[in-house]
């Protein structure tokens, strides 16, 4: 097993597929921004349990995820309604996309990023 997962490929597709929003990222440089400090957390600090809570496109859990499969050791929890903003209303959610409501589509987002079984 690698590592060190962030290759420019990978980085390139965490940034399309994930996309970070308001995280201080930079697509041009491939710069995750707060993306790598997730990930560099975990690596640091190696929970054996990481949790998170809520998700647009998954970019903290894609970068905490890769951290902990870098490392060998633990395991992430991801927790989040799939309230949709125009399916659900602003009362019901803030911002949500709704993206974590097909168990199939889920499993082939996170398996882009080499993270599924994280």
């Amino acid at each position: 097993m690698d590592c060190f997962s962030l290759s420019d490929t990978l980085l390139k597709d965490i940034l399309h597929f994930a996309k970070p929003f308001g995280h201080r990222e930079d697509a041009r440089s491939l710069n995750l921004g707060f993306g790598f400090l997730y990930y560099s957390l975990v690596r640091a600090l190696r929970p054996k349990h990481t949790l998170v809570i809520g998700s647009g496109y998954g970019f903290s859990v894609v970068c905490f995820a890769l951290g902990i499969k870098d490392n060998s050791v633990g395991f992430l929890s991801f927790v989040d309604p799939s309230y949709s903003l125009i399916k659900d209303g602003p009362l019901a959610t803030v911002g949500g996309r709704g993206m974590w409501s097909e168990e199939s589509s889920v499993r082939e987002h996170f398996q882009r990023s080499g993270c599924r079984t994280w």
